[in-house]
């Protein structure tokens, strides 16, 4: 078995602020990204169903249920460079910043 590296990740001494992870699923995927994110420590999931059409893999395009500890947010269909626009701003968020203000710091 090849070993969790973001499970690793999150238990490690000098662990990011934050820990994002992703779940690639084909059934119950709000119920098993929840437990992912749980059982490997995860400050947030990002959770997309890879047995829909319109965004599996190979797809132009990208919907994502994104899930926290305390919010749950779900990105609609969009294109897959929209789709990680949203996913900075709330990274950004999470990290106490705007996205403009990590691109000025080089993040």
């Amino acid at each position: 078995q090849n070993p969790d590296i973001i499970a690793s990740v999150s238990l490690l001494e000098n662990r990011p602020t934050v820990v994002v992870g992703f779940a690639a699923e084909t059934s119950n995927l709000i119920e098993h990204a929840r437990a992912k994110r749980i059982s490997k420590k995860l400050d947030l999931i990002v959770a997309n169903d890879v047995s829909a059409e319109q965004t599996g893999f190979g797809s132009e395009q990208n919907a994502v249920h994104l899930i926290a500890a305390d919010e749950e947010q779900y990105l609609t269909l969009a294109s897959k460079q929209v789709i990680a626009e949203q996913m900075v701003a709330v990274l950004a968020k999470m990290l106490g910043a705007t996205p403009a203000e990590l691109q000025q710091e080089g993040h």
